[in-house]
């Protein structure tokens, strides 16, 4: 396994969003399984299942003794309340998101924990052996047209953002042992670990998508390379272009299925918690930041602190950069319909220059126009929830106005 992918796979079982197992079939390359197989097989899936039922464990914990608890003592004081009509200016409206931002963040940690062991099961180790057998030259490691060399460095942001949410989270909410004692701080440490499971979720679907943006990237370098003002030497033809036009529709027929009919299936209630969350969240900030402005010198304590706000940067940095690998898979399959129609002009061209008839390609130009038909017809778009809302770099730009 690629070391990033490797990583990503790692960081979803600590933040027991992934439970999914690694074996070898018969053929010796690697899948994944729901159910524990090989030797310590069951072992694994207990320990998988017992881990994520405890940070199911330490997010209920947290509701009960820090939540729930100080929303309801808000609720009871008229001027932090956002149900108290008396209530005016600006903290009523700060408590109100605030709390709002709070109860969000832990019902999207439930159902990030909750989904890894129940819908998402399946349908994520579909994803998974489906990257691993359909692309599997980047996930896996081999090399036909992957290497190492050939991943953008942007795709460890997968990972780091989670490390940066985990790290801002044990600073500001792990308490000293000698303080509160090794009980307290151990819950409080599983909590920051279930702190991030809505990231890490993110991150993996970003990381499935990062696979089929490759794939789609490696499609269209091999059209180009198909043209004949591309090559430099003697371009395919005949038999040999047919076979590789008809292989490059195969893969990406199965690179959209794997980004529409996979990934959007597995984590659509994910993507459209994420984008309810990032509203809230520059909600939050923006009236914290006017709270910060327009309160008195004297009474400015509830200001977004350091620790809080590099959570917000891991939080949405990872929401921001599952959109922009949207996009760009978006624009790699706008950019592949041009290059399937630059395509076919050549070979018309080609036609033309030798004096054949287009009838005697008649083969290749229909080959390539099935393609273009299957281009646009099968677009690599990511929708949450059915097509109710499109990821793009637009989306961005929408919640932040």
């Amino acid at each position: 396994m690629h070391v990033w992918a490797a990583m990503v796979y790692w960081t979803g079982k600590v933040a027991g969003v992934l439970v999914a197992d690694t074996v070898k079939d018969r053929a010796g390359r690697l899948e994944y399984t729901t159910a524990g197989e090989g030797d310590g097989g069951r072992w694994r899936w207990f320990g998988a299942r017992a881990w994520n039922a405890a940070c199911l464990s330490a997010v209920a914990y947290r509701i009960v003794e820090e939540t729930w608890p100080v929303t309801l003592l808000a609720v009871r004081r008229p001027r932090a309340s956002c149900y108290d009509t008396v209530c005016g200016g600006v903290w009523c409206v700060y408590a109100c998101v605030y709390y709002s931002v709070a109860w969000l963040d832990r019902v999207s940690e439930t159902v990030a924990l909750a989904a890894a062991v129940t819908w998402r099961l399946r349908s994520t180790v579909d994803c998974l052996n489906s990257a691993v057998t359909g692309s599997g030259y980047l996930w896996v490691g081999d090399t036909e047209e992957f290497s190492h060399r050939d991943l953008p460095w942007h795709v460890y942001l997968t990972v780091v953002f989670p490390v940066v949410r985990f790290a801002t989270a044990a600073v500001n909410e792990i308490p000293a042992p000698r303080d509160y004692g090794v009980w307290r701080t151990a819950t409080a440490a599983l909590a920051a670990v279930a702190s991030c499971s809505p990231v890490v979720a993110h991150g993996t679907a970003a990381a499935l998508l990062a696979v089929a943006n490759n794939s789609m990237r490696s499609i269209n370098r091999r059209i180009a390379a198909l043209h004949v003002t591309a090559t430099v030497g003697r371009p395919l033809q005949g038999e040999g272009r047919l076979s590789e036009i008809a292989r490059l529709a195969r893969k990406h027929w199965w690179t959209t299925e794997l980004v529409t009919g996979r990934v959007c299936a597995a984590y659509g209630v994910d993507l459209m918690a994420a984008v309810l969350l990032a509203v809230l969240h520059v909600t939050y900030v923006a009236v914290s930041v006017f709270h910060c402005l327009t309160d008195d010198a004297d009474d400015r304590t509830n200001i977004v602190s350091v620790p809080v706000a590099m959570q917000l940067v891991g939080w949405f940095g990872q929401f921001a950069y599952l959109a922009y690998t949207c996009d760009d898979l978006a624009n790699q399959s706008s950019e592949m319909f041009d290059n399937l129609n630059s395509l076919l002009l050549d070979i018309f061209k080609e036609c033309r220059l030798s004096g054949e008839t287009y009838s005697s390609r008649t083969q290749e130009i229909e080959a390539v126009q099935e393609f273009l038909r299957q281009a646009v017809a099968r677009k690599a778009v990511v929708h949450a929830c059915g097509g109710l809302i499109k990821l793009n770099l637009s989306l961005i730009t929408t919640v932040m106005y």
